[in-house]
């Protein structure tokens, strides 16, 4: 058996940075629902953090930099896909009251699952895959992680949008400002 070069050594590693975080988000998301609100929300903490330095390590700070027309234009079409999703699906049966709860699903989650899909995720696939092919494969993964077959239906149609939100302003900040409202409203209205 010949052994691994330097370059192989180093893709193996950017994939296992890729696919553990995923995997233990997914792991967080289906196994720790049995545990105590604080409980997931330190361990979704603790995963947003190493996600964020992952993916500023690779793309550096300006990964997170939105213009001010950009944060205008994606929060409106934030604001309006929450509101066509509550209009259509009504207040989801994950919106349980309490703060923790709202933490979690408003806040902590989304910024964690849109540094992971439209950060880490999305630009390793760019590297074997065309823009589009990046886009349809990311949308799959994060609506194979929402569970049920209407969650994922709604939940790859978002990360078809949330794609284009990145790709349009080369941030997973504008996605991020979009998961939040799509959360509140169905958790919150």
């Amino acid at each position: 058996m010949k052994p691994k070069t330097a370059m192989e050594k180093n893709s193996i590693r950017e994939w296992i940075s890729v696919i553990l975080p995923v995997l233990i988000w997914l792991l967080l998301r289906y196994a720790g629902r049995n545990l105590p609100p604080a409980a997931q929300i330190g361990l979704t903490g603790f995963l947003l953090v190493v996600a964020a330095f992952l993916y500023v390590r690779e793309k550096g700070p300006a990964a997170f930099r939105l213009s001010g027309r950009d944060l205008l234009l994606w929060t409106g079409v934030g604001l309006i896909c929450g509101l066509l999703n509550r209009f259509w699906f009504g207040k989801s049966a994950e919106a349980s009251p309490g703060v923790p709860a709202f933490l979690l699903v408003c806040v902590l989650g989304p910024i964690t699952e849109e540094i992971l899909y439209r950060g880490l995720v999305y630009e390793h696939c760019l590297r074997f895959l065309p823009v589009a092919g990046a886009i349809l494969l990311n949308s799959l993964l994060f609506a194979v992680a929402h569970g049920s077959p209407v969650q994922m239906a709604v939940a790859f149609a978002a990360g078809l949008l949330f794609s284009l939100a990145r790709k349009k302003t080369g941030t997973v900040t504008a996605p991020v400002i979009m998961h939040i409202l799509i959360n509140l409203s169905v958790s919150l209205f």
